[in-house]
């Protein structure tokens, strides 16, 4: 929500890319790709079908206006030429909920939430959101391979400091946030929640913040959420 919430709220009281100094992108949270099985779609292709079909019938639901499962839905909506209606609740396990009753058809959201109720044939996944397929379902092909070529959101959480911060300290934190990013016990503990592992330099991590704000500047035009 970092480089969502300059885009859709005018006066945060600060400046997320001029008051922060970028350390080190640690992990990302890819969201999966889930619909109801009333829906009777099994592909990305299929719903992108079925949506074109039945516009502004369809719905979505997330955990909240601003939030990447939110966002996420609005980038399938602009890519794909969809109107999946937004539904927001007021976390995930809400929209979940309405979900497994068919009150909503569709949700893009953590994998840890979700896919325990794929395995058990309550819900039916389609396709994680990151470029790369998700670590948790290696299976699964990423929506970018399953007909939206380029599409690519996750949940990101990385370390920054107050702008100014003395680079020596930036690139103390970057290198120790680096290797705790390689241990095992820690890619193994939050492999289970669906997260993957990212690391990198500072001016990488910069470089990732400058592009997420982009693409969501561009995403809540389109969609006509700027305020």
């Amino acid at each position: 929500a970092n480089t969502i919430n300059p885009v859709i709220t005018p006066n945060l009281g600060f400046d997320f890319v001029k008051d922060f100094a970028p350390i080190s992108l640690f992990s990302t949270l890819p969201n999966i790709v889930v619909v109801h099985p009333s829906l009777g779609v099994r592909t990305v292709q299929e719903l992108i079908k079925l949506a074109r079909e039945k516009p502004g019938q369809l719905s979505f639901g997330s955990a909240g206006v601003g939030g990447t499962s939110h966002f996420t839905g609005e980038l399938f909506n602009v890519m794909a030429g969809t109107n999946l209606v937004h539904v927001p609740y007021p976390g995930t396990a809400q929209a979940a909920t309405d979900l497994l009753s068919g009150r909503v058809q569709v949700m893009f959201s953590p994998a840890s939430t979700v896919l325990q109720f794929v395995a058990e044939g309550k819900l039916v996944a389609l396709a994680s959101s990151t470029l790369r397929r998700a670590s948790v379902a290696p299976d699964l092909p990423t929506i970018s391979e399953a007909g939206l070529p380029g599409f690519d959101t996750a949940g990101w959480f990385g370390l920054l400091a107050p702008a100014g911060t003395a680079p020596e300290i930036i690139d103390r934190v970057a290198a120790a946030s680096n290797e705790a990013a390689k241990s095992p016990d820690v890619v193994a503990t939050l492999a289970k929640q669906g997260f993957d592992m990212a690391g990198g330099s500072p001016e990488e991590f910069a470089a990732f913040i400058r592009d997420d704000l982009a693409k969501w500047e561009r995403v809540a035009s389109a969609a006509g959420l700027k305020r």
